[in-house]
C-alpha cells in the first residue's frame, strides 16, 4: 500500500489545485459559520438575539474564529489523507495502482469538503451537524463564548453587598452616602436597616439588595450619568430594543419590591420569591455584562469601566483556575508517557540486543507511546467538556442514565479526535503506513482507540464522582497515588490491549503471507511483458533480467504458490524457494554493481553474506545489491524522451515493489512458523503496548481524581468563595451539630446526588444549594459531629490551656 508521501510525489497540480480549492472552501465557509450561536439563549438573557461576536472582546473572537477555522481545516486534510491512503478502490492492477491513488485523492478531496460543507449546513440537532457543532462549541469556549459574559454577569451578581454598601475603601463617605441613598430610593429603608442589622445573612432581603445595586448601576448606564457615559455606550443605550429590555427590567423591579413588602410574600410562597429574585438578578448582571463587552477595546479597558461603576474586583475575580486543573491531570498522563519511554529503551541496554532497534521496533514503540498518549489526553478534555456543560446547564445527574449517555457520545467522540490527530501527526512524519497498511489495519486501529477511550471514559467518570465525595483527610496527593479505581482501570486497559494486539497480530500471521504472495504475483505478471519486450529501457535496473531468469523466477512463484495452496504447514519449503529468487537476483544485482570490500562502513556491508544459505532472505541484504546497481534513466530534451522516462519510471516502481515484497513474504511465512520473531520482538508486540496502556491508563487515573478534588476544594477553601457562605449558612440554619467537612461530601438526593463540594462550583446548583439549606430542607445523615473525637479535642484544648 502506497504511503501519502507517495501519493504527493504521485499526484500533479491538478491533485494540489482540488486540495487548495476545497480548503479555500472550508475557511471561506468557517468565518461566517463560526458566529452562529451554539450556546443556550437563555443564558445571555434579553440578548438572546446577539450574534457571538457581540459576546466577547473581538481579540478573544478573532482568536476563537482562527482555531475554529484550523480545526475543520485539520479534519479536512485527515479525510483526504486516510480516503485514497486507506480506501483506494483499485487494488487489482498494481500498474495502475499509483494511478489510481491520484484520482482517488482528487475525489477523496472533493468528498472531504462536501462532507464538511453538508455537515455544517445541517441542522445542529442532526446527525451530521452535530460534528461541527462540536467543533464550533469548542472553538467558542476558547473565545469566552458566551463565558467572557457570563463569567463577568456571575462575578457582578455575587459580590458582597456590604463593601459596596457600607464600607468601600475606594471612595469617601460622601460617596457612600449618595449610594445608601440613591438604593434607598428602589428598595425602601427598611430593607436596608434589615441589611444593616446583621450584614453577614444571605436571605431573600440581601439577593434583593444585590439585583437592586445591579438595577442602580444599569439606570446609571441608561441615564448617562457622569464619569459612565460615552459614546460608544451611548449608541447601545439609545438603541429601541435595548430601552424596551430596561423598561421591562424596571417593571420587574417595581413587582419584586411588592411582593418583598407583602406579608405572604407573594403569591407562589418565599421559593417563588427567591427563584424570582435570582432571575431578576441574573438578566441585570447579564445586561451589564453585554454592554460593557461591547464597548470595550480591551480587558485593561473592561476593568478600569468596571472600577468606575463600583465593582474594582469583577474583573479581576476568576470564579475558577480550571485551566491549572487541566494542565495537572495532562502533566500525570504525560509524566505516563515518560515511564513508558524508559521500558522502551531499556530491553535495547540488555544482552538481548539481536533486532535493529534503530528503525522498525523503535518506531512501532513510539508509534504505541503516541496513540496511548493522544486517547487519554483526548478523552479527558471530551469527557471534562461534556460533563461540565450538563452541570452548567443542571442537567446532570449522577445516575445510570447520564453516564451511559456521555460515557457514548464521549467515547466516540474522543475516538474520531484521536484517529484524525494521528492521521495527520503520523503523516506529518511519514509514518502512517505502519498504522493503516490496508482496510482491515485501518479498521483494527479504530476498534482499538474506540474501546480504549470507552474505558477511559466510564473510568473517567467514575473518577470525577469520586473527586467530588473525596474527604479532606484523603486528599493529600501520597494518598490519591493508592487509588483502588486507577490500578483496576489500569490492569483492564493493559488486559485489553494485550488481547487486541494478541489477535491482531495472530491474524496479521495469518494472512500476510497470502497478501504479500498475491502482490508479488501481479507485480511479476505486469513485469513480464515488459522485460521480454524488446523496448526495455537498457539503463532500467531490470534490464538486467533475461527470459531465462524470468522462467526461472517463474517456477519457483508457482512452486510457492502450491506449497501455500496444498500444503501450507510446509514452511521450509516455501522459504527455501524465496530464498532462492533472492540469491538468484542478489546474484545479478552484485554482477551489475561494484564489488562490496568486506568490513565496510555500515550494515550494509556485513548484510552482503546472508544469502550464503537459502535460509535467510534479509531486507538488508538484498536491497543493499538492488541499491548499489540502480541507476536514474536520464532526462531527454524532447517529447519521446519524456514519455519513455515516465514509462521507465513507472516500471521501475513495480520492480523495486517486487524486490521490496519478496524480504517481506519470507519474514511473514517464517512468523507462522513460530520461531520468526525474537525475544525483543515478542515484547514490541504485546508486553511493551501491556505497559504503556497500564501506566498511561495509572496516570490518567490517579490524576483525575486528585486533581479535580483538588480543583473543587479551591472553591471550598477560598475566604470570598460559596464553600465559605455555605459553611456560614450550615452553622448559621443546624447550628454546631453537624461536621463542616462530612457536609461537603454528602450527595444531596435533589441535587441529582450531587455533593456541595460539588454544587457550589456551579451557579445554579448552588443556588439550589443555598435555598435549601436557608429552609432546612437538608437531610445530613451521618454528618453529625463525632462525639469521641470532640472529647478528646476538648480534653487536649483543656490541657494546652
Amino acid at each position: 500500500m502506497a504511503s501519502y508521501g507517495e501519493i504527493l510525489q504521485l499526484s500533479d497540480l491538478r491533485s494540489l489545485a482540488t486540495y487548495c480549492l476545497g480548503l479555500l472552501i472550508i475557511v471561506m465557509y468557517s468565518k461566517d459559520k463560526f458566529n452562529m450561536p451554539t450556546y443556550d439563549k437563555e443564558s445571555v438573557g434579553p440578548f438572546a438575539q446577539l450574534p457571538p461576536q457581540s459576546l466577547t472582546i473581538d481579540s478573544r473572537y478573532q482568536w476563537g474564529r482562527m482555531v475554529y477555522v484550523l480545526l475543520l481545516a485539520a479534519l479536512y486534510t485527515a479525510i483526504s489523507i486516510i480516503g485514497p491512503t486507506i480506501f483506494s478502490l483499485d487494488q487489482s492492477n498494481a500498474n495502475q495502482t499509483k494511478l489510481s491513488l491520484v484520482a482517488s485523492a482528487q475525489t477523496w478531496q472533493v468528498a472531504a469538503a462536501t462532507f464538511l460543507i453538508s455537515t455544517g449546513a445541517a441542522r445542529d440537532d442532526s446527525l451530521l451537524g452535530r460534528i461541527e457543532l462540536f467543533i464550533r462549541q469548542y472553538a467558542h469556549k476558547i473565545a469566552y463564548i458566551p463565558g467572557a459574559v457570563s463569567d463577568l454577569a456571575f462575578s457582578l451578581r455575587n459580590f458582597k453587598v456590604g463593601t459596596w454598601l457600607l464600607n468601600d475603601p475606594s471612595i469617601d463617605g460622601t460617596k457612600l452616602i449618595e449610594r445608601r441613598t440613591a438604593l434607598m430610593g428602589l428598595v425602601g429603608e427598611e430593607s436596608i436597616a434589615k441589611f444593616e442589622r446583621n450584614p453577614e445573612i444571605e436571605d431573600e432581603t440581601t439577593a434583593f439588595l444585590r439585583a437592586n445595586i445591579l438595577f442602580f448601576t444599569l439606570s446609571q448606564m441608561f441615564n448617562k450619568s457622569p464619569g459612565i457615559s460615552n459614546p460608544r455606550l451611548d449608541n447601545l443605550t439609545d438603541l429601541q430594543e435595548n430601552r424596551d429590555a430596561f423598561e421591562r427590567l424596571q417593571n420587574s423591579q417595581r413587582n419584586l419590591l411588592a411582593q418583598i413588602g407583602s406579608p405572604d410574600k407573594g403569591r407562589e410562597g418565599p421559593d417563588h420569591l427567591y427563584a424570582d429574585i435570582q432571575r431578576f438578578s441574573r438578566e441585570i448582571s447579564l445586561t451589564i455584562a453585554v454592554l460593557l463587552s461591547r464597548t470595550a477595546r480591551n480587558g485593561n479597558d473592561l476593568a478600569h469601566r468596571l472600577d468606575q461603576l463600583g465593582f474594582s474586583s469583577a474583573y479581576v475575580n476568576n470564579r475558577s483556575d480550571h485551566v491549572g486543573y487541566v494542565f495537572l491531570v495532562n502533566a500525570f498522563i504525560l509524566s505516563g508517557v515518560v515511564i513508558s519511554g524508559l521500558f522502551l529503551f531499556a530491553p535495547m541496554l540488555s544482552k538481548t540486543v539481536g533486532v535493529d532497534w534503530t528503525n522498525r521496533y523503535l518506531l512501532q514503540g513510539f508509534l504505541t507511546i503516541l496513540t496511548g498518549f493522544l486517547i487519554y489526553i483526548v478523552t479527558f478534555r471530551v469527557l471534562d467538556y461534556s460533563r461540565d456543560k450538563l452541570l452548567e446547564a443542571q442537567a446532570w445527574k449522577e445516575s445510570l442514565e447520564s453516564y451511559s449517555t456521555v460515557a457514548l457520545s464521549s467515547s466516540l467522540l474522543s475516538s474520531v479526535i484521536c484517529i484524525v490527530s494521528a492521521t495527520l501527526i503520523l503523516t506529518l512524519f511519514n509514518c502512517l503506513q505502519y498504522v493503516a497498511y490496508n482496510p482491515m489495519s485501518f479498521v483494527s486501529f479504530v476498534l482499538f482507540n474506540t474501546i480504549i477511550a470507552g474505558v477511559g471514559t466510564a473510568f473517567g467518570l467514575l473518577y470525577f464522582r469520586q473527586a467530588a465525595r473525596l474527604p479532606r483527610s484523603r486528599l493529600s496527593l501520597f494518598a490519591g497515588l493508592f487509588n483502588g479505581a486507577a490500578f483496576a482501570h489500569a490492569c483492564l486497559a493493559a488486559l485489553l490491549v494485550g488481547i487486541l494486539n494478541t489477535v491482531s497480530n495472530s491474524y496479521q500471521v495469518s494472512t500476510s503471507p497470502r497478501e504479500t504472495y498475491n502482490r508479488i504475483m501481479t507485480d511479476f505478471t505486469a513485469l513480464q511483458p515488459i522485460i521480454e519486450s524488446k523496448s526495455v529501457d537498457p539503463k532500467a535496473v531490470y534490464s538486467i533480467l533475461s527470459t531465462s531468469d524470468l522462467k526461472s523466477i517463474s517456477k519457483n512463484l508457482n512452486s510457492l504458490g502450491k506449497l501455500m495452496n496444498v500444503n501450507p504447514d510446509q514452511v521450509e519449503r516455501q522459504l527455501k524457494e524465496i530464498a532462492a529468487i533472492c540469491i538468484s537476483l542478489q546474484n545479478k544485482f552484485n554482477a551489475q554493481s561494484k564489488p562490496v570490500v568486506p568490513g565496510g562502513v555500515g550494515d550494509d556491508a556485513d548484510d552482503m553474506h546472508l544469502f550464503e544459505e537459502p535460509k535467510d532472505c534479509t531486507l538488508g541484504a538484498l536491497l543493499s545489491s538492488y541499491s548499489a546497481s540502480n541507476r536514474s534513466p536520464p532526462v531527454g530534451s524532447t517529447d519521446i524522451a519524456i514519455q519513455q522516462q515516465v514509462a521507465t519510471s513507472r516500471n521501475e516502481g513495480l520492480f523495486s515493489s517486487f524486490v521490496f515484497s519478496l524480504p517481506q513474504l519470507y519474514a511473514s511465512i517464517r512468523a507462522t512458523k513460530g520461531d520468526g520473531g525474537s525475544k525483543i520482538a515478542e515484547y514490541q508486540i504485546w508486553i511493551f503496548p501491556t505497559v504503556v496502556a497500564f501506566i498511561t491508563a495509572l496516570g490518567f487515573g490517579i490524576g483525575c481524581r486528585h486533581w479535580r478534588a483538588w480543583w473543587l476544594y479551591n472553591e471550598a477553601n477560598r475566604a470570598d468563595g460559596n464553600g465559605q457562605k455555605l459553611r456560614e449558612l450550615i452553622l448559621r440554619y443546624y447550628g454546631n451539630e453537624l461536621d463542616l467537612d462530612k457536609c461537603l461530601v454528602f450527595p444531596i438526593p435533589s441535587l441529582g446526588n450531587l455533593t456541595p463540594l460539588e454544587a457550589v462550583r456551579y451557579e445554579d446548583y448552588c443556588a439550589r444549594l443555598f435555598a435549601k439549606v436557608q429552609r432546612r430542607q437538608v437531610e445530613w445523615i451521618d454528618c453529625g459531629i463525632d462525639q469521641a473525637s470532640e472529647s478528646k479535642e476538648a480534653k487536649l484544648n483543656a490541657v494546652t490551656a
